[in-house]
């Protein structure tokens, strides 16, 4: 697939120091070479790469192409210096020197000495609408919170910077985000030539990131857009704990979804006997497997066409759980009985009562939403044995649950037939919940003026087809 972006130029000799680690940056380091090697930008000269450690993929492309490269492992005070002196080394070998410094999705933040460095100054391209997910993983937050538009922001790293990702914004675009990008690796491959549009459209105009052109500070966009600082820290296993009384079932999707990828998985808990001498014991579950899914919160008018059997699964478990009453417990767990079937086979999912919908309960009487699980991992806590064991969810009511007496409700006569209710899921803490309320509104783009020629910049302009450079 070809990306269509909008012709960009170059006025000068740019020579970069290139800071990046993963994936995303990758498709930014790769533009650039192929951009300067076909000649459309042929005064655009990578110096140097810098790197987290020897096993990110943009380390594995310097060693395919020859690029030198090094490392920045954590914890290391020294490797700034070191890299000071390599800078140092390169400027004096450069004429012009025109050396920039470029960071996208490094993993690190740059100490002043090094930002210094730079005699025309260095640059972080950042996947959100900052000020808003400041921080290094603004991608699973922006999932996290459910936001609806997001954006890319290029900011002047500062020697002064008060704090991560605050510098003065030279680039801004926002983005409607469409409702299939579910996953980080999803949302990353859509902002990709959106990024590297927004990289050429500052490169093309160096002269902008000296400290002789004062772009936009962070305050003033919050004051024309409403956008507030929102962190965006580093991934935890904490962020990953259910508390069903505060996350609905979209919630804990959204949840799911954001982990993909990560070696992180979703957390509850809950009381279960163990075989061995029938005591309850505090297991911890993960959900594991296929992901977890929403029931409907309605259910489907009979002439609705199910697609699979699962949908018709569903479909029944929502009628059933409909007559469910209002006194069932958030973390509650439910196995069903088919009605339908004339097997009356157990339904393949664990049911768990979760906090209702925030836009259904505005216009319902619904006291919950409902989540239904496939699969999870169990851990006993205090096992000699830690290792994780994996259980379909009808292993876990075979195993474990069955023989245990369902939950009694003070209203039991409105109970279907063929429910196994017991007390479930205890909710644990998440810190980061809830998230900031979604961000929902395209912003107005901050751009770089066009009236301006620096006077270091030479008259011969090249122009750049980026279409060129783009992933597929």
């Amino acid at each position: 697939m070809r990306i269509s972006f909008a012709n960009c130029t170059a006025r000068s000799t740019i020579n970069l120091v290139y800071f990046g680690s993963d994936a995303y940056s990758l498709a930014h380091l790769r533009s650039l070479r192929e951009c300067a090697a076909c000649g459309d930008f042929p005064t655009l000269y990578v110096k140097h790469v810098v790197t987290a450690n020897d096993r990110t993929p943009v380390a594995h492309y310097c060693k395919d192409v020859n690029y030198t490269y090094s490392t920045w492992p954590r914890h290391i005070a020294s490797t700034a210096d070191d890299l000071v002196l390599r800078i140092q080394d390169i400027i004096s070998s450069c004429k012009p020197v025109n050396l920039l410094g470029l960071v996208v999705s490094f993993g690190r933040r740059l100490p002043p000495r090094l930002i210094s460095a730079f005699p025309h100054g260095c640059i972080n391209i950042h996947p959100s609408l900052l000020p808003r997910w400041r921080g290094p993983c603004p991608l699973f937050h922006t999932l996290l919170a459910g936001d609806r538009v997001t954006g890319i922001t290029v900011i002047r790293l500062t020697s002064d910077e008060h704090a991560l990702d605050s510098g003065p914004v030279l680039y801004q675009r926002s983005l409607r985000l469409l409702p299939e990008l579910l996953t980080t690796g999803q949302l990353a491959q859509y902002l990709i030539p959106h990024s590297i549009e927004a990289m050429y459209e500052v490169l093309r105009n160096p002269e902008y990131i000296s400290l002789d052109y004062t772009p936009s500070t962070q305050k003033e966009i919050t004051n024309r857009t409403g956008l507030t600082n929102c962190h965006a820290p580093h991934l935890t296993p904490e962020m990953s704990h259910i508390d069903w009384e505060q996350q609905s079932a979209c919630d804990i999707i959204r949840l799911w979804n954001a982990f993909e990828g990560t070696a992180i998985s979703l957390r509850t808990q809950m009381l279960i006997p163990r075989t061995v001498n029938r005591e309850d014991t505090c297991a911890q579950l993960y959900l594991s497997g296929h992901a977890p899914m929403v029931v409907p919160s309605v259910v489907n008018h009979p002439a609705t066409i199910l697609q699979t059997e699962i949908d018709s699964q569903l479909h029944e478990a929502a009628y059933l759980l409909a007559a469910i009453p209002d006194s069932f417990p958030h973390g509650g767990l439910v196995y069903l009985r088919s009605q339908w079937n004339p097997s009356h086979h157990l339904l393949p999912f664990a049911l768990v009562s979760c906090k209702p919908e925030s836009e259904v309960a505005q216009h319902s009487e619904s006291k919950r939403s409902w989540l239904a699980i496939s699969s999870v991992k169990v851990r006993w806590l205090g096992s000699s044995r830690p290792e994780l064991r994996l259980l379909t969810a009808i292993d876990l009511f075979n195993g474990y649950l069955k023989e245990l007496p369902s939950l009694r409700l003070s209203d039991p006569h409105c109970v279907p037939q063929g429910c196994h209710m017991f007390n479930g899921f205890s909710s644990l803490t998440n810190p980061f919940w809830p998230p900031p309320k979604p961000w929902t509104v395209l912003t107005e783009p901050v751009l770089l003026p066009r009236n301006i020629v620096h006077k270091s910049c030479a008259p011969l302009i090249h122009t750049v087809d980026c279409r060129k450079y783009s992933d597929g």
